[in-house]
């Protein structure tokens, strides 16, 4: 299997086991997941569809440009989500209330950046070589 894909497929598959751990956590009350909004949802599909995408057509070779652009919407939707969500959790700690954030949406933020670096920097290093 191609490098590029390896590392994409690593990382899409990060972003998935990260929508079902923690994201966040109350002291005493418990913790919720990404199945637990609605909005998480399409988290989980963004990181689905880049696993998908990252194996479709001949696994040894790189990615076309296109799937390459996928990638880094995907990544970037599933990203921008995750930070959206940590900036509501953020606004709803106060001091009555610690709402904690969990490991589960650290690593869908980190894999969905981690996904569009790895397209644009997998494409940039393709046309230097030419």
């Amino acid at each position: 299997m191609n490098s590029q894909r390896i590392a994409l497929v690593i990382a899409s598959s990060v972003g998935v086991l990260g929508f079902f751990l923690p994201w966040t956590s109350i002291p005493l009350i418990g913790s919720a997941n990404g199945t637990d909004g609605t909005r998480s949802w399409i988290v989980l599909i963004a990181f689905v569809l880049c696993l998908v995408l990252s194996l479709i057509g001949n696994i040894r070779s790189e990615l076309h440009k296109g799937i390459l652009g996928a990638q880094v919407l995907l990544g970037l939707i599933a990203a921008v989500l995750g930070i959206f969500q940590i900036a509501d959790t953020s606004s709803v700690s106060n001091q009555f209330v610690h709402v904690d954030i969990g490991i589960g949406l650290y690593l869908v933020v980190i894999s969905g950046i981690v996904i569009a670096l790895l397209a644009v920097l997998r494409s940039l290093f393709r046309q230097q070589e030419r």
